[in-house]
């Protein structure tokens, strides 16, 4: 056995020197040596003594012993099982300028801030009650009267009863950390009053999607507490009905990082009804893209839905109005092609009964006529239908529906108004466009408010020519053209000719293309006005999604 060094091969009582393996725990210095032993890195008092030599254990001298306590890249110390300090490294000495004579048994408090000294000395007093380890945080003075925060580490050391014999203790310099963590409290506070005091409802989730954090504004509105909402509880600020969509959207964008945005009703707790709201989240993401936290906001759109909603019901009652208007001014046609299919009524159902009157009367014929007399009336029913259905208020009824149809079915209604004009209407629809998903009346009635435009716009026309073209863009959307021969739309007028009330006729309204664009738009689509007429005059173009992809 080499001098300074210490082995348990010798005695069964060497783990009474535990100490010596404490100390290093606690200091977290070790330091290899050859065939398992460890060098001496504490002074050992009289008792240890005892203990190693009873172990076997070469010990040199006591400055040897002071040297290897001294040699520890930390500041240590030993004291009595009462607490009295019996020893203090020269780490400890140099750092706070005191002799070990001023700093022996308790007067090393005097080096510990005013401030932290009650608590420290009750840390101190409750560790040595229970005979346990401890540890505890305090600034402690440098020799320039600098004070430093040092985390204060005591480990118990116990005699052949077990009972505790003294201690070992180390002070590691924390200011750097706590700066840190100061910084961090600063920042975190900083972050706090921000979402506090911003006019904005904000939230924050983990990444797994649980709410972790609602701001005051929030939690005011809806009436909940925090804690109410913790988790997965943040359903109970919806509306029952939207629970399962808003769940579903958010397990979703929680799976796969997408922005989350829904409109969702949310209690509202001044008057305890359910206000209309859109939620959005964004993922913060770290380097490698993983969410880190999940940040989001509460807008209260309920006024705005609203308004939107009634803006919607004035827009109906007003495209409601000008339908009647319309079928006002072709009042003409329209008793046109009802009396069509009612004078050939009358024709055949005369001529049938001559048929009847002979002498001898030819069933047949009037059977055939008979047929031709009910296939009239429901050509006039369907006629009557179709007026009523334009000129009645209802509610948009979305069904799949074929273009070509819809134009075909609007260009009967104005056949007579085109004929007594002079007007000459072509007609070049695609026969494979896919179906729209649209409201058959309102359609109609955007076809008809543009080519009723066009008519209008050919009054002073020498020539009064009117072509309608439908074709599938590339972009899966179906397009219908309605060109004239008309002199074409005033440049100054463009941005405004979509506006309500605007108009460039004496006798207009100025709600025919505001109420088609609102229209269109409703139906996911958009519409515009060119002056490249493949006839000279104006194209009114309007697109929509096929299939109602839109």
């Amino acid at each position: 056995m080499r001098s300074g060094r210490l082995t348990s091969r010798q005695s069964p009582d060497f783990h009474r020197v535990i100490s010596l393996r404490q100390i290093l725990r606690i200091s977290s210095f070790y330091t290899p040596t050859p065939k398992n032993s460890i060098a001496i890195r504490c002074a050992l008092g009289p008792k240890l003594r005892e203990y190693a030599e009873k172990a076997g254990v070469l010990v040199d001298n006591t400055n040897r012993e002071l040297q290897a306590l001294d040699s520890i890249p930390l500041q240590t110390w030993r004291s009595r099982a009462d607490g009295f300090t019996e020893y203090l490294n020269k780490r400890w000495l140099d750092y706070t300028g005191m002799t070990l004579d001023q700093a022996l048994g308790w007067q090393w408090l005097a080096a510990i801030h005013p401030d932290d000294l009650p608590a420290l000395s009750d840390t101190w007093g409750k560790v040595l009650t229970s005979g346990k380890p401890g540890e505890a945080e305090a600034r402690m003075r440098r020799f320039d009267g600098v004070y430093r925060w040092f985390l204060f580490r005591a480990e118990p050391f116990q005699d052949e009863s077990g009972a505790v014999a003294g201690w070992y203790g180390t002070n590691t310099d924390i200011e750097d950390r706590k700066h840190a963590e100061q910084k961090l409290r600063d920042s975190e506070l900083n972050l706090r009053q921000m979402t506090e005091t911003i006019p904005e409802m904000l939230w924050s989730a983990t990444p797994d999607g649980a709410i972790d954090y609602c701001n005051t504004r929030l939690l005011d509105y809806t009436g909940f507490s925090a804690e109410e909402v913790k988790g997965d509880n943040w359903t109970k600020l919806l509306h029952p009905d939207d629970i399962s969509r808003a769940v579903q959207v958010w397990l979703s964008c929680v799976t796969t990082g997408a922005p989350y945005r829904v409109e969702v009703r949310t209690i509202h707790a001044a008057d305890r009804t359910y206000r209309w709201c859109v939620t959005n989240a964004l993922p913060l993401l770290d380097q490698e893209g993983r969410i880190l936290k999940w940040h989001g906001t509460v807008v209260d759109m309920h006024d705005w839905k609203q308004a939107q909603e009634d803006l919607r019901n004035t827009q109906a009652e007003l495209a409601h109005i000008t339908r009647v208007m319309t079928m006002g001014e072709l009042a003409a046609s329209i008793a046109h092609e009802v009396n069509q299919p009612l004078a050939s009524i009358v024709t055949n159902g005369e001529t049938g009964l001559r048929w009847l009157a002979r002498s001898a009367p030819d069933i047949e014929k009037v059977q055939e006529l008979t047929k031709r007399m009910v296939a009239d009336a429901r050509r006039a029913s369907e006629i009557i239908d179709r007026i009523r259905a334009i000129v009645t208020g209802r509610k948009a009824q979305l069904v799949r529906l074929s273009l070509g149809d819809i134009i075909e079915e609007s260009m009967t209604f104005l056949k007579h108004e085109f004929q007594s004009r002079g007007i000459s209407v072509s007609l070049d629809l695609a026969t494979d466009l896919p179906q729209i998903v649209g409201d058959r009346t309102q359609l109609q009635q955007v076809i008809v408010n543009l080519a009723v435009n066009a008519m209008q716009a050919m009054a002073h026309a020498g020539r009064r020519n009117i072509h309608v073209r439908t074709t599938l863009l590339a972009s899966e959307t179906v397009c219908c053209a309605i060109d004239d021969s008309g002199p074409g739309v005033d440049s100054a007028a463009f941005p405004r000719l979509f506006d309500s009330f605007f108009t460039t006729k004496e006798a207009g309204m100025g709600m025919g293309l505001p109420i088609s664009r609102s229209i269109i738009e409703a139906h996911g689509g958009r519409i515009r006005v060119e002056n490249n007429s493949t006839l000279g005059g104006a194209r009114f173009s309007f697109e929509l999604p096929a299939n109602g992809a839109g």
